[in-house]
């Protein structure tokens, strides 16, 4: 696992360099190709260059000359041969005037080379020293050092790019050597085996006590060891690879499949399946980082996984866990038992679920058989998944804060005779519901998406579709701040006489919302609304849509703002606001939008359309008027000539 870490964050880090190297090598690149076409100094180099070495050529000639001469003047040494002449001068003194002479003329003679010397030496010197300066001057004068400087900024670049190239190089296969290695080192991590020997050395368990990787080497059966599990983790850094095989329990004799101990930490379970246990996998109080990859349950009697923040007595959460591409089906419950949960978090915290199936779990009644359940969980996130024909609820939320929904699928859950929904909460605070689908569900009382009792719920782009039973679409009862935007209410129905069906119900609830909704062919045996407040306060609907709802033994409405009949409680204080209300049509009355017959309620009713009612309006508002438009009429409404404020529009075929 460690390795792995290493190897992932090194590609990252080699990918992060390889971008900004490569940002780097295009400006080199174009800046070297740039004064490779504009400063091309090697001609004028060449030129300067040879004249130079012309110049030093025919100075070395005349050096060479002059240097002879002066070498040879120095050889002639006249100081020599007139020593001689003065000792001869002294052994023939007093000879005949013959002799005398000659001596005379080789004196002479010695003083005339003598002169000569002196001058020719002198000469020789002045031209010796200006050449000298000459040949000074030429060496001193560097055509190499000014063509340097000329060309440095060539070169520079040249030696730049050069340089970066060998970077570039150097870290590429660094990078892949790296990686390479630390491939190698992960893919020769030996994994210790789990044999079905060992389980049966172990008495039915086997226990991890040392970090590392483990691995099944076949299929495992046993009843349960001395803790109660087939496989016991009791170490943190340990992964578990079920390598696509299983591990099948004794519904007769044990509790779990996989346990992990309290307060264990980076621990991943995978690739396998646990088949017959009362409990598949149990995450124990105290755990952090562990991640349920690609596991299955199966067959499973009280709880496919949990994971359970309690340890003995006290509270003790668990954080940043993941189950993710799982499948938790075919549970059975314990006819002894009175719960039975797919998945069950309990006081976990950032914990994810994502990509996983909880399907075709059930239970005798009064058995709770609920796909997902989420208690006292904060921050957890749902994404992707589907809760579908379970014996309950597809999902549900108790006390839970900061819940997010998304884009999951909550079908075919619930029974007829008892309590049924996709998704039911409690309780819970700042739920956050998108994109989801809560269709098909039975019950009574049913609902596809049901809240009780809760806070901040946001419920956006979700639709409800052919829900069965007594109840609603959409179900916010006691509900505080809550909104429902862009949802749809399709085709819920009343299945057995003297139910009743909304498309959206809201009672007793303060501040809610219903924005740009749908409520269409919904249907009751009794009453049926596609919007419902019942004593509900401070509330709206606005642009809406409510048609076709009906009723076959009762009243139907597009909208109706009722008093609960259980605290007498009236609807107040609601802003009911650009609706259309269409064709909603029940056997004793039908209504477009309507107050309580006793209790009229203080709700101000503005710019709605309401048409192809009994009673298009039946309501108090506090002002306004109707504006009628009577007869037949296609193509545009009629102009309105009356005089007066007009909130509504009324319209009698």
């Amino acid at each position: 696992v460690v390795v792995n870490g290493l190897r992932n964050d090194l590609a990252d880090c080699c990918r992060e360099i390889t971008t900004d190297f490569q940002e780097t090598w295009t400006i080199i690149e174009n800046l070297e190709l740039l004064v490779s076409v504009t400063v091309d100094l090697s001609g004028v180099f060449t030129a300067i260059d040879g004249c130079c070495q012309k110049i030093t050529e025919n100075f070395q000639s005349t050096f060479t000359v002059l240097l002879d001469l002066k070498n040879t003047l120095t050889r002639c040494d006249l100081c020599a041969i007139f020593t001689v002449l003065q000792e001869i001068e002294g052994s023939i003194a007093g000879l005949s005037g013959e002799v005398n002479y000659v001596f005379t003329a080789l004196i002479d003679l010695k003083n005339s080379l003598t002169e000569c010397c002196e001058d020719i030496d002198t000469q020789f010197a002045q031209t010796w020293t200006i050449l000298l300066d000459l040949k000074n001057t030429l060496t001193r004068c560097d055509l190499c050092g000014i063509y340097t400087v000329l060309d440095r900024n060539r070169a520079s670049i040249i030696a730049t790019y050069s340089s970066l190239e060998d970077l570039r190089s150097t870290i590429t296969i660094c990078c892949e050597n790296l990686i390479a290695t630390a491939t190698t080192i992960l893919s020769g991590c030996s994994s210790s085996l789990i044999t079905q020997a060992a389980v049966d050395a172990g008495g039915g368990q086997f226990v991890i006590s040392v970090t590392g990787i483990y691995s099944l080497a076949e299929n495992i059966s046993s009843a349960g060891g001395p803790s109660g599990a087939i496989i016991l983790i009791a170490c943190s850094d340990v992964t578990l690879n079920m390598c696509g095989k299983s591990i099948t329990a004794s519904l007769a004799t044990t509790p779990s499949g996989i346990v992990i101990t309290d307060n264990l930490s980076n621990i991943t379970v995978k690739n396998g399946t646990v088949i017959d246990a009362y409990t598949a996998l149990l995450v124990s109080g105290g755990s952090s980082d562990i991640a349920i990859d690609r596991f299955a349950a199966f067959r499973w009697r009280n709880f496919g996984i949990v994971f359970f923040g309690i340890t003995g007595l006290t509270v003790n959460p668990i954080h940043n866990c993941t189950i993710a591409e799982s499948v938790i089906f075919s549970g059975a419950s314990d006819p002894l038992a009175s719960v039975n949960y797919g998945i069950f978090l309990a006081h976990c915290v950032n914990c994810r679920i994502a990509d996983t199936k909880v399907t075709n779990n059930s239970g005798v009644a009064p058995q709770f058989v609920v796909g997902c359940h989420l208690q006292e969980c904060s921050n957890c996130e749902i994404a992707d998944s589907f809760f579908n024909n379970n014996g309950t609820y597809g999902l549900l939320l108790t006390a839970a804060r900061g819940t997010s929904l998304e884009r999951c699928q909550m079908n075919g859950n619930g029974v007829a005779n008892s309590a049924g929904a996709g998704i039911r909460a409690g309780l819970s605070t700042d739920t956050a519901i998108t994109d989801c689908q809560a269709s098909f569900n039975r019950g009574n009382p049913v609902a596809g998406i049901s809240f009780e009792n809760n806070r901040g719920t946001v419920i956006q782009g979700c639709v409800a579709q052919g829900n069965v039973g007594n109840g609603a679409g959409f179900t916010l009862i006691q509900e505080n701040a809550g909104v429902l935007k862009n949802c749809v209410a399709l085709a819920n129905t009343a299945a057995i006489l003297g139910f009743e069906m909304s498309g959206f119900l809201l009672q007793t609830g303060t501040a809610v919302t219903c924005q740009e909704c749908i409520a269409e062919f919904n249907q009751g045996d009794q009453d049926t609304a596609g919007f419902r407040f019942i004593g509900q306060e401070s509330s709206s609907i606005i642009d809406c849509v409510s048609k076709n709802n009906l009723s076959a033994l009762a009243d139907a409405y597009g909208i109706a703002i009722e008093t609960d009949s259980v605290s007498n409680f009236p609807s107040t204080n609601n802003f009911i606001r650009n609706n259309d209300v269409q064709s909603n049509a029940g056997t004793t009355g039908s209504f477009g939008i309507a107050d309580d017959a006793v209790n009229a309620s203080t709700s101000l009713v503005a710019g709605n359309f309401a048409f192809n009612h009994a009673t298009n309006y039946s309501v108090s508002y506090a002002s306004g008027a109707l504006v009628p438009v009577t007869g037949s009429f296609s193509g545009a409404l009629p102009a309105v000539t009356l005089g007066g404020t007009y909130d509504n529009l009324d319209i009698n075929p």
